[in-house]
C-alpha cells in the first residue's frame, strides 16, 4: 500500500494522523506546499494512511442541495465578515452550546493553520478570508478526536479537502457538522511569507499583529495592521500578492483537477460568496456588504441552519441558479497558460521580481493595472458620467 499519486495529493495531512508508527513525515516543494513521505524503515504495511486517504477512497457525496441566499442580521458581523457572516454565527452557535469550532486562523507567524476554538472571543480570529494555502497541524487532528471521544459537538469550516479528510479520519462523526467553503485554490504559502517578508523591508515595519484580505472597511484590500493601527494597504488588482491569488497561477498543483469542484459536495453545508444572484431580487435588500450563499445538503446542516435562522436574514433560490454564477460549483479553477513561465521565474529571481519587474509577466502587470484602473473608474465614476463618455465616444 502507499500514498496517492503526487498531483492528487492536496497535503490535508490524515495520512501523517492516522499513522501510529511515525512512518508518514512532510517534504515542502519550492511554492512551500507540502507532500507526505513514507519512511519504510518503519512503515508495517497496514495500508491505513491509503485507506484514509480521500484521493485514493473518494469520501461520500451528499445530493441534496437545498439554497439559500443570506447574511448576518447583527450589521457589525455582516460588515466585519468576507461575506454574510453566516459561519461565524454557526461556530458562536456551536460554542455557546458547549461544542468547538475549529476554523482557519493566522499562528504567530502568519502561518494559515486550522485551529480549536471553544470560546466566543477567540472565534473573531476565524473572521475574514484567508488567500493562502491552509494546514492541519497534528496537534488539532488529536484535539478533534478527543472531543469527539469524550461526547463533544463540534463544527468544521474548511476547504472541501481539509473537510474530506476530516469526513474519512472521524467517519462522518455524528457529532460533528462539516461546512465547506467554496475555494477556487489555496495559493502559495512560501510566495505569500515572501511578500511579507518583502513589505517590512520596504516599509520598515516593525511589528505586525494582522493580515486581512476582506471584510470591513478596506474591504478587498491587503492590509496589514499593528493592532487598531493601519500599516500597508493596496488594493487587490496593484498588490502583488492578492493579484497573484486572483490570476490563480500560485496555486496547489491539485487544485486544478480538484475533485471537489462540482454541485454536489462532500459536506453537510457549502457557504460561499453568492455570485450570481438575480439583481432585481436584492434590488432593495440590505447586501452591500456582501451575501452568502448556503447550500444544505443534509440534515446536521439543516439542523444547524434551523438554529442560526433567527440571526440572518435567508431567502430561499433555485439551486441552478448559485451553480451558473459559481464557477467552482462545475468545475475546478484552470491554470493560466502561463503558470510555468511564472514558476520557473519565481524559482530563479524569486516572487517580488518575477511579478513586478520580470519581462515575462510585463502582460501579466498590465492586466494587473488595466483591471484596477477599471475597478476605480466603476467606483468613483457616478453612472451618467460614464454613460456620456460611451455617448461621446461612439458619436
Amino acid at each position: 500500500m502507499g500514498l496517492c499519486e503526487r498531483e492528487k495529493c492536496t497535503g490535508c495531512g490524515v495520512c501523517f494522523a492516522v499513522c501510529s508508527h511515525d512512518a508518514i513525515s512532510f517534504v515542502y516543494d519550492d511554492l512551500g506546499f507540502r507532500y507526505p513521505v513514507i519512511n519504510a524503515s518503519r512503515c508495517v504495511d497496514c495500508g491505513l494512511c491509503s485507506l484514509k486517504c480521500p484521493s485514493v477512497n473518494p469520501v461520500s457525496i451528499e445530493e441534496r442541495n437545498d439554497c439559500y441566499l443570506s447574511w448576518a442580521i447583527d450589521d457589525r458581523i455582516h460588515y466585519d465578515s468576507a461575506s454574510g457572516g453566516l459561519s461565524y454565527i454557526m461556530c458562536r452557535r456551536i460554542i455557546e452550546s458547549g461544542g468547538f469550532a475549529v476554523g482557519c486562523i493566522w499562528d504567530e507567524n502568519f502561518n494559515a493553520v486550522m485551529g480549536v476554538i471553544d470560546n466566543v472571543h477567540d472565534l473573531r480570529k476565524t473572521i475574514g478570508s484567508k488567500y493562502v494555502q491552509s494546514y492541519i497541524n497534528d496537534s488539532v487532528w488529536k484535539e478533534i478526536k478527543s472531543r469527539l471521544g469524550s461526547g463533544q459537538h463540534g463544527i468544521i469550516i474548511g476547504l472541501p479537502c481539509q473537510i474530506a479528510a476530516i469526513k474519512s479520519y472521524t467517519n462522518n462523526h455524528r457529532n460533528l457538522i462539516l461546512c465547506d467553503l467554496l475555494c477556487h485554490g489555496g495559493c502559495s504559502p512560501r510566495c505569500f511569507s515572501d511578500h511579507i517578508t518583502y513589505l517590512k523591508r520596504k516599509k520598515r515595519l516593525q511589528k505586525i499583529t494582522g493580515i486581512r484580505f476582506r471584510g470591513g472597511k478596506y474591504n478587498c484590500q491587503f492590509t496589514l495592521w499593528n493592532g487598531d493601527k493601519l500599516l500597508y494597504k493596496d488594493w487587490q488588482y496593484t498588490d502583488s500578492y492578492f493579484y497573484s491569488f486572483m490570476k490563480h497561477g500560485l496555486f496547489h498543483e491539485s487544485c486544478y483537477q480538484c475533485q471537489y469542484a462540482k454541485a454536489n459536495r462532500v459536506s453537510d453545508i457549502t457557504i460561499a460568496d453568492y455570485w450570481g444572484i438575480d439583481s432585481e431580487f436584492v434590488k432593495n435588500k440590505h447586501t452591500m456588504n456582501g451575501t452568502n450563499l448556503v447550500v444544505l445538503h443534509s440534515g446536521k446542516g439543516q439542523s444547524i441552519f434551523n438554529e442560526i435562522r433567527h440571526m440572518v436574514e435567508a431567502y430561499e433560490r433555485p439551486y441552478e441558479e448559485a451553480v451558473a454564477g459559481n464557477d467552482t460549483l462545475r468545475a475546478p479553477t484552470d491554470a493560466p497558460s502561463d503558470r510555468e513561465q511564472i514558476l520557473k521565474s519565481i524559482s530563479q529571481y524569486g516572487f517580488e521580481y518575477t511579478i513586478k519587474k520580470d519581462p515575462v509577466n510585463r502582460r501579466y502587470i498590465f492586466d494587473a493595472r488595466k483591471a484596477f484602473l477599471k475597478a476605480a473608474f466603476r467606483k468613483y465614476i457616478p453612472n451618467i458620467f460614464v454613460k456620456l463618455i460611451k455617448h461621446v465616444l461612439r458619436s
